[in-house]
């Protein structure tokens, strides 16, 4: 019998995009509180598998001098990233918000490691129509595309060890079998 491990994700309250500009929406619903959650799992080091779903951060490298490895995605460059062949991570982050600048150096680290990838940040402040397109509801958000196909969309500070196998899963997809998948899916909903 497999042991039971738990990986603990950082998470901060949740926000939405229909408020005024500069002024995030606040629920006082114990859900949107923030703090941990806890994704069971046989290894500690690994994430449950990949699944294909659409719906669900970083401190800013650029106010603490350093040199960036990522992209910062604009509403003119967002689509054209993540549509783009081979893989894509886009963390969603803001300034204000603590569990995305503990992510942030992982993230940075996990890019310069990853040269074959594309690494992108969202300040969801700044681009709050891409939060609001991409059902972005919590912080920090990360996504990761493969070849304009959504593969992984959760909300939650990885540890750097989940991120690894994260990336090692996208890489070891197959992506013919990835599309059959999701045109079988297609046929059945039509």
């Amino acid at each position: 019998v497999a042991a039971d491990h738990a990986i603990t994700v950082m998470t901060s309250r949740k926000i939405g995009t229909a408020a005024p500009r500069g002024r995030p929406m606040r629920s006082n619903h114990p859900d949107d509180r923030g703090g941990t959650r806890t994704i069971r799992t046989e290894d500690p080091t690994r994430l449950p598998p990949l699944r294909y779903a659409i719906p669900q951060g970083v401190y800013d490298p650029v106010e603490q001098g350093e040199q960036m490895s990522t992209v910062n995605l604009t509403e003119e460059t967002f689509e054209p990233t993540i549509q783009g062949d081979g893989i894509v991570l886009v963390d969603f982050w803001a300034a204000w918000c603590g569990p995305c600048r503990r992510f942030g150096p992982v993230f940075e680290a996990a890019s310069e490691a990853h040269p074959g990838a594309t690494f992108a940040t969202v300040d969801t402040e700044a681009e709050q129509g891409i939060a609001g397109a991409y059902g972005i509801t919590s912080i920090p958000t990360l996504m990761v595309f493969r070849d304009g196909i959504l593969l992984y969309a959760e909300a939650g500070a990885l540890p750097a060890p989940a991120l690894e196998d994260l990336l090692g899963q996208a890489e070891a997809l197959d992506m013919e079998e990835v599309r059959r998948t999701i045109e079988a899916r297609q046929r059945e909903d039509a």
